[in-house]
């Protein structure tokens, strides 16, 4: 990315750009009466300040697409939960749907009906796939 870039290629810059203005400012102590050393100086500051807020809004430019992306990975992991709920849902519907598919297997109607079992096993399915869809809507 280009911020990452004029990060690193600033930050060596802002350094040196401090650090000369650090040593001009010694230079100007020791030479006050030279004119031309303070203008010097004046310049290696502006270069050090110019430098330290292209640093700094290099970063915050950094900061801002960081939060940016963080809102966008928020968002889309409410819209995977949402669906994944919704799976969940489909799930508790079916499993008990498919469970008494099962039991019935390849049977002909007849046959079904004429096992007194059948009913306990119908009603217990459906109060099982009642527990489970309530048991999901406790959950949101």
């Amino acid at each position: 990315m280009v911020i990452h870039t004029v990060i690193d290629e600033a930050t060596p810059i802002v350094r040196a750009g401090r650090h000369l203005a650090q040593v001009i400012s010694e230079l100007r102590k020791a030479l006050r009466d030279d004119l031309e050393v303070l203008s010097i100086r004046d310049q290696a500051v502006n270069m050090e300040r110019s430098g330290d807020l292209l640093l700094q809004d290099a970063k915050s430019s950094l900061d801002f697409m960081i939060a940016k992306n963080a809102v966008a990975q928020a968002k889309d992991a409410q819209k995977s939960a949402k669906e994944a709920q919704k799976l969940n849902r489909l799930a508790a519907f079916f499993f008990p749907l498919m469970t008494i598919a099962a039991v019935f297997g390849m049977n002909r109607p007849g046959e079904i009906l004429a096992n007194g079992g059948i009913i306990v096993i119908v009603i217990l399915g459906l109060v099982l796939g009642a527990i489970v869809q309530a048991s999901l809507k406790k959950s949101e």
